[in-house]
């Protein structure tokens, strides 16, 4: 009687289903990018499923960014395929956008991108996640003004100080 009762349970695991596991190498490339305000700056990445079983990938998670700066993850959808097949892979493809507003401080910002699914289409498991960094910078045209007025600032200072001796 107790042989009974514990081949039914074990024998329920072993005709049970394997769930995929989450062998997902994810890799943006590149991670670090550097962008001006009113810009738009596109990451891209590579999915590769190390697993023995297909993998679906569902949904992403987008990490805040900071003020001023807005995530569009909307390559992720149109560029990632629903499933990856076991040891498969999607080279490099765009997953998601940063814009940069206008008004957007200068400065270094940090965000995280996470990729969800698992072994059905219903799945939201989190599969992989990679930071990236955001770097606002001036645009080349405000540098050169800012260069120039500093140049005839000094040029002006040194010739009032000729002048005087």
């Amino acid at each position: 009687m107790r042989i009974r009762l514990l081949a039914v349970p074990l024998l329920l695991l072993l005709c049970a289903p394997l769930a995929a596991r989450a062998d997902l190498v994810f890799d943006l490339l590149p991670a670090v990018q550097t962008g001006t305000p009113g810009t738009t700056l596109t990451f891209s990445g590579s999915l590769q499923n190390t697993g023995t079983s297909d993998l679906f990938l569902n949904l992403d998670n987008l990490g805040p960014l900071g003020p001023g700066l807005t995530l569009d993850d909307s390559k992720f959808f149109a560029n990632v395929p629903p499933s990856l097949a076991a040891n498969a892979s999607t080279g490099p493809i765009p997953l998601f956008d940063v814009v940069i507003a206008p008004t957007a401080s200068l400065g270094d910002y940090f965000g995280s991108f996470g990729v969800l699914g698992g072994a059905d289409s219903s799945a939201q498991d989190l599969l992989a996640t990679q930071t990236f960094q955001v770097t606002v910078v001036p645009e080349a045209g405000t540098l050169s003004l800012l260069m120039a007025s500093v140049i005839i600032g000094l040029g002006v200072a040194a010739r009032r100080r000729a002048c005087r001796t």
